[in-house]
């Protein structure tokens, strides 16, 4: 008897399923990990927004208020809706510290506990998310010329 087949055994069939689905399935791993580093992407570059404009607003605000710079500029700050960070979430986190150049004893700049006299602050803005991650921004913020 001359069987004449024109189809694919069974076998041959489920020898090609089972190699389709072992490739499919690090397809589905790759594109799922994609989405999450596109979302970790969308927060640093919110983060990243968000410190930049305020440190630009804080440098303008530097030139009109020095003292309570940090407390009195965020809290008059318009902080945008954001889709990841909140505005005390900004504020709580953040830190400025005030120096002066001292030029009698030597050129050289110390930490100054008097807001009025500094000459220029260290700004440092940070945004916390998830507990453990951290984004930060310091720049320095020249006094106005008294």
């Amino acid at each position: 008897m001359n069987k004449q087949s024109s189809g694919f055994s069974l076998v041959e069939v489920m020898a090609a399923i089972v190699i389709l689905t072992l490739a499919f399935f690090p397809i589905i791993a790759y594109f799922t990990n994609s989405l999450g580093f596109v979302t970790q992407r969308e927060i640093l570059s919110e983060a990243n927004d968000i410190t930049v404009n305020t440190m630009e607003y804080l440098k303008k605000e530097a030139e009109n208020t020095w003292n309570n710079l940090l407390e009195t500029s965020l809290n008059n700050y318009n902080f945008a809706d954001h889709k990841y960070f909140s505005k005390d979430n900004l504020i709580t986190n953040s830190t400025i510290d005030y120096y002066a150049y001292e030029l009698e004893s030597g050129s050289y700049i110390k930490k100054s506990s008097d807001q009025a006299n500094a000459d220029f602050a260290r700004v440092t803005l940070r945004l916390t998310w998830d507990e453990t991650k951290d984004y930060s921004l310091t720049s320095i913020l020249k006094a106005r010329i008294k």
